[in-house]
């Protein structure tokens, strides 16, 4: 027999502990541990990285983008990097891969290529962050998790993460996406 206060249990489990739970295993296991209702659509406010168009020269950024789709998925690493111009590096990574870590070919690593961003791409970058900072409704079985650490002067100045499970994210033209940079070296599929 099932009793209320049975009930109200489940409840406290799945609600409050199973995310709280995940949560503090987000910091020790590397790789996403999320349930359905703890998967977080916005980082924290006080540890955020900069928008491309504020980076200072000798800025980096390493973005993890991993993508978990029906039928698989894949890890991708974009180190952009701000000097005279403004560069982003990309590769395929295996899904261990954390930041910064350079892209050395006895760890698995696949590199692409690298290309200079427009103006134009600095815009649709900084559309598409603030788009993932922004709360949303999550709960799609595609899930893409963004990790991203920035450096200044080789130290680390800012971390985020984001879990975006909405899929809702392609209706937006004025965004630059990271697969299209992808696709500029020959790196999507």
């Amino acid at each position: 027999m099932v009793t209320n206060k049975m009930k109200q249990g489940h409840r406290i489990v799945r609600w409050i502990f199973l995310p709280f739970v995940c949560g503090l295993l987000s910091f020790v296991v590397p790789g996403n541990c999320t349930a359905p209702s703890a998967a977080r659509s916005h980082p924290r406010q006080d540890n955020r990285t900069g928008t491309f168009s504020t980076f200072q020269q000798g800025d980096v950024l390493y973005v993890r983008y991993g993508l978990k789709r029906c039928f698989g998925g894949g890890c991708f690493a974009f180190v952009f990097e701000r000097g005279k111009t403004f560069t982003v590096t990309m590769a395929e990574v295996p899904k261990w891969w954390t930041a910064p870590k350079p892209f050395a070919k006895d760890s698995g690593c696949t590199v692409f290529g690298t290309t200079t961003l427009t103006a134009s791409d600095i815009k649709g970058l900084d559309a598409l962050f603030a788009w993932y900072r922004s709360p949303r409704n999550n709960g799609c079985t595609s899930v893409d998790t963004i990790t991203c650490t920035q450096l200044r002067q080789g130290v680390v100045i800012a971390t985020e993460k984001f879990v975006d499970g909405s899929c809702d994210i392609s209706d937006h033209e004025e965004f630059t996406f990271l697969g299209e940079l992808l696709q500029r070296v020959g790196g999507a599929r």
